[in-house]
């Protein structure tokens, strides 16, 4: 067997086994165990993490992240990855910010030169505007590895002007309007509550068992739906012309957009009761092509603002 394919192959059996020996792999390859340990070599030359065990059941082991085989990326799609990367890159709260510099770098090292020229020429002549993302936020990474290992978290935190201590079981997070949000199972008030990761002083991921809801088939999208009647409110707003573009592209309301032709369209959603006022704003930067029709309570919240914006341009005209 050709040395490079067996290394493909070598690093796609270490991926899998996670411990072995330089006796099982010799064995698994057909090879010595020294023509083995100098391919072991060789891929640690590339990055790939492996230890060494000690005693009497020692061997290697593969630490922290498995590294993929070779994949074969074309210039041009090498370069869309590239640009795809960049604002990543940029965001200091971004979860894998660190990944994506790492990924940029390694992009970047492997590329020939006239194609780096020709990225970096990409990036003087195309321009597209993302969302701005938020500064650091603390606990972030913290309520992402509950979320995906659905785990407790203790934390110190401010909700709805209140400072709270609780037993939270993260469904995920989500960054909207420059913040980003965990929507948790509160296991102390028995509720289901939206944090605003900013407003969390303190948390730490509890390693004692305890019984969770079973949040398997629960989304980041579709968790509303399991909220009691009482705790949340139908969203229901009708949008013409630019209204329904405007929603389209927006995070939070675009998967719940329905459109019936062009210019015309409605959303429909479940949002919770001390949600209202974050929905409001939302629905402002809307325009007057989005009519609430219900809740009345977002209704009169954006009916006040109007009024307050045409007071405030009546001063204006009397100067």
């Amino acid at each position: 067997m050709a040395k490079v394919k067996r290394h493909e192959l070598l690093l796609l059996s270490i991926n899998k086994k996670k411990r072995f020996t330089l006796k099982e792999l010799a064995e698994e390859f057909k090879v010595s165990t020294r023509t083995i340990q100098r391919d072991l070599l060789s891929l640690m030359d590339m990055g790939l993490p492996i230890v060494s065990e000690f005693g009497p059941h020692g061997g290697y082991k593969l630490e922290n992240e498995r590294i993929l085989p070779p994949i074969g990326f074309t210039e041009s799609e090498a370069l869309a990855f590239l640009f795809a990367l960049q604002p990543y890159k940029k965001s200091l709260s971004f979860p894998f910010r660190r990944e994506a510099v790492s990924g940029h770098d390694k992009f970047i090292n492997y590329l020939p030169d006239d194609a780096v020229k020709r990225f970096e020429e990409i990036q003087k002549r195309l321009l597209i505007h993302l969302p701005s993302y938020p500064d650091p936020v603390p606990f972030l990474p913290l309520f992402l590895d509950a979320s995906l290992e659905q785990c407790l978290v203790t934390a110190h935190y401010e909700l709805g002007g209140n400072t709270k201590l609780g037993r939270l079981q993260p469904i995920g997070i989500y960054c909207d309007c420059g913040s980003w949000y965990s929507p948790c199972y509160s296991h102390t008030e028995n509720e289901f509550q939206v944090i605003d990761l900013k407003d969390v002083k303190q948390a730490a991921i509890q390693i004692e068992h305890q019984a969770l809801m079973d949040f398997s088939e629960v989304t980041i999208t579709n968790w509303p739906d399991l909220l009691p009647p009482s705790k949340k409110l139908q969203l229901h707003i009708k949008l013409e012309g630019e209204g329904i573009q405007k929603a389209l592209r927006h995070p939070s309301l675009s998967s719940h957009v329905i459109q019936e032709t062009d210019d015309s369209g409605l959303i429909s959603m479940y949002i919770l009761t001390n949600d209202i006022h974050r929905f409001a704003e939302l629905i402002w930067s809307l325009g007057s092509d989005a009519l609430v029709v219900q809740p009345a309570e977002i209704a009169e919240i954006i009916r006040k603002k109007t009024e307050l914006m045409s007071r405030n341009y009546e001063r204006i005209q009397t100067f």
